[in-house]
């Protein structure tokens, strides 16, 4: 027997300069719910499971991006099962690294967290995953941030081709013809509010 979906509210998963921001507050406005990004609370959730976000960035420091991602999955976990306990009602939304994890036994935690969840949408800007990566690292590098590669890794590639964000998502709605509105309106209809 399957796991009974009890929370219709969505949360948005996907990767990094996808737009989950700026479609997830458009989202939250027309469903008259609130909206919390997780990247703008989790330091709280990081900060109480040990792992502050400077304590991630001295990490990089020290040891590259790559090594410190791996290093820090006990917070991610912990702010995705803090956010989706504490914000119950909301549109939510995860960042990349929320999702999508080196060693599958947080994975699975994580998808256990989200197990109860009827709306979990993977936003993604096209199915063409080079089409994908191109959209998302000319976003990055317009906004003044990373190329996403980091030690020969590119963290927007396998954010694209994750498996994880696949199992997870109940739905995959794709960005990159639409507007946040036009796509905040997508989800919405998904989402059947």
């Amino acid at each position: 027997m399957g796991l009974e979906r009890l929370r219709s509210e969505p949360v948005l998963i996907g990767p990094a300069f996808v737009g989950k921001t700026a479609i997830g507050a458009r989202l939250a406005e027309r469903l008259g719910l609130p909206f919390v990004d997780l990247d703008e609370v989790g330091n709280d959730y990081y900060r109480a499971a040990g792992m502050a976000l400077a304590d991630f960035t001295a990490q990089i420091q020290t040891h590259g991006y790559s090594k410190a991602h791996r290093w820090w999955q006990p917070a991610r976990v912990a702010g995705v099962q803090g956010v989706l306990s504490d914000h119950r009602g909301s549109v939510i939304a995860l960042g990349a690294g929320h999702t999508h994890y080196e060693d599958h036994a947080y994975f699975e935690i994580v998808q256990a967290a989200l197990a109860p969840f009827d709306n979990v949408v993977l936003l993604l800007p096209a199915a063409d995953v080079d089409r994908s990566v191109e959209i998302l690292r000319r976003r990055s590098l317009a906004s003044g941030g990373p190329a996403w590669s980091h030690e020969g890794h590119d963290w927007l590639r396998e954010w694209c081709e994750s498996a994880q964000n696949v199992a997870l998502a109940t739905q995959t709605v794709y960005t990159a013809d639409r507007s946040a509105d036009e796509t905040a309106d997508r989800v919405a209809r998904l989402v059947g509010r």
